[in-house]
């Protein structure tokens, strides 16, 4: 006998969480390679390590008070949406050669922190979602969903579009936040307060609507602004930032 259908709204959050861990998986690769185009020093390049893990550090506890006090809907919403923000940025400081170690830094601290805040708000989402006894296999498709993005799929993809074109692996992750940030807006709010979140929602015509049109609406802009930058880069591929000089560190 088939497994009843976990439904729309958990489709909608499964699909932006692989879409999130995939961007994770890209940017895992991405910023460390960043890092050793822009300085020779290798206590420079070890601190992108250190900004990644930071956010981990000081960050777990208060998301996850966070999420107790205020619609987790909001808070991934509003974390996919500052992220973007810092990821095109950075695109176009790597377009126009202005990137630097400490726009780096930046970069991957806000990076990491945005990933806490949502991925603790968007975990405790999904028992509001299903029903109590699919909530096993629901769990269990989103740690999937988890480690095929950020471990097995989005570092080898990173690095290979690093190959290609400085810009390209951040200019098509940040087409990632955006599309997913139009999935996860898609979630009618009203199921999720009807099963345990207090608070107004989309109406449900809004709603489908949404789930239709706002993801590739939301992503057409980035990943117009990629083939752009892309199709530069390919024009002069050494010319983004000079020769780093080993005696300048």
């Amino acid at each position: 006998m088939a497994a009843p259908a976990l439904g729309a709204p958990y489709r909608r959050l499964w699909s932006a969480t692989l879409l999130s861990n995939l961007g994770d998986g890209v940017r895992a690769a991405a910023f460390p390679l960043l890092a050793v185009s822009l300085t020779r020093n290798p206590i420079l390049i070890s601190g992108v390590a250190v900004a990644t893990q930071l956010p981990g550090v000081l960050l777990a506890l208060p998301a996850g008070s966070l999420a107790d006090r205020f619609d987790r809907r909001q808070i991934v919403i509003a974390a996919d949406a500052v992220r973007l923000a810092f990821l095109l940025g950075l695109i176009g400081l790597i377009a126009s050669g202005w990137a630097t170690m400490s726009v780096l830094y930046v970069v991957v601290f806000v990076s990491g922190a945005t990933d806490v805040v949502r991925a603790t708000a968007a975990g405790t989402l999904v028992p509001s979602l299903v029903p109590l006894e699919q909530l096993d296999r629901a769990n269990g498709r989103m740690v999937t969903a988890e480690i095929a993005g950020s471990e097995f799929i989005g570092p080898p993809l990173g690095g290979f579009l690093f190959g290609i074109a400085w810009v390209l692996p951040f200019a098509v992750n940040g087409g990632t936040p955006a599309h997913l940030l139009g999935r996860v807006i898609s979630i009618n709010r009203a199921v999720i307060t009807a099963a345990s979140l207090a608070g107004a929602g989309l109406g449900g015509i809004t709603a489908s609507r949404l789930g239709l049109h706002a993801p590739f609406l939301l992503g057409i802009p980035v990943l117009v602004l990629a083939g752009i930058l892309t199709a530069a880069g390919r024009t002069t591929p050494s010319a983004t930032f000079p020769e780093s000089d080993p005696s300048r560190g």
